[in-house]
């Protein structure tokens, strides 16, 4: 009776190897994500700095650039890198662009995301940024004087790219802290009603504030607290201001006054 013999080859690879096989295995079913890249249109003057994630299903990034939201993009960086600087100091101030972002893997490339926008601006955000939410306030205590800037940008198709400042501080119970609001932009005794203090820790809970106006913050609990304000604009009111430039940027100095005890309630 003849008898047959199976012969099983078993190749021993290294770890690393296996490691690598398998990585590039995973990776080759991994389809690149539609995602909106960030914009930052403030930390350089003129320059418009685009940012994305690094995505494990692409090989490289296309980068896509339009004067419209709804219009023709042209391509105006591809590669490896996870950001483009977009220089555009020969265009006017408050112009927008509009970018899309797609990738690619191999010779295949994605659809591209939907569009983000920057605008063309003289203004580098202050020193207190990224502030604009409340749970990104800047603690000002001890702080005896503030300098800092909101600006508001708006292009004619609904887009609008403007700032908010929260800070906070921390006061004992039964006290208030007073500050002087003071605009140092050119025409300040006409922008009255254009930017506001709101906060649940004064009476009124919204404030205009015109040049030189007093902002109180007060503790009314039984307790010390850290308590938090914003300065913003009111976004009616700047919008008919700005009817024609579709911009505003407002300097600002944050004065530190005094510390009152807030007197009894009158019976």
């Amino acid at each position: 009776m003849r008898m047959k013999v199976i012969v099983i080859l078993i190749f021993l690879l290294p770890v690393s190897c296996t490691e690598d096989l398998l990585d590039r295995i995973t990776t080759n079913n991994i389809l690149p994500e539609v995602e909106k890249p960030a914009v930052k249109s403030f930390d350089k003057m003129q320059t418009i700095i685009i940012e994305w994630d690094k995505d494990e299903g692409a090989d490289e990034y296309i980068l896509y650039r339009s004067e419209v939201p709804d219009g023709s993009y042209k391509e105006i960086y591809s590669g490896t890198d996870l950001s483009y600087e977009d220089n555009v100091g020969s265009y006017e101030i408050g112009k927008f662009f509009y970018y899309k972002l797609a990738k690619k893997r191999e010779s295949n490339e994605f659809d591209k995301s939907g569009y983000v926008c920057g605008v063309v601006a003289e203004t580098v955000k202050d020193v207190h940024e990224d502030n604009d939410e409340e749970s990104d306030n800047k603690c000002i205590d001890g702080v005896n004087s503030i300098n800092a800037n909101i600006y508001y940008y708006r292009d004619g198709h609904g887009n609008v790219l403007c700032d908010n400042d929260w800070y906070s501080v921390t006061i004992d119970q039964g006290l208030y802290v007073s500050y002087f609001f003071n605009n140092e932009s050119p025409g300040a005794g006409g922008m009255g009603n254009l930017v506001k203090l709101v906060s649940s820790y004064t009476p009124s809970g919204v404030k205009y504030l015109p040049d030189d106006e007093r902002i109180d913050i007060y503790n009314n609990s039984s307790e010390r607290k850290n308590l938090s304000f914003m300065i913003c604009f009111d976004m009616n009111n700047v919008f008919t201001y700005t009817a024609l430039s579709g911009m505003l940027v407002v300097s600002y100095t944050l004065i530190y006054y005094s510390t009152f005890q807030i007197p009894p309630a009158t019976p």
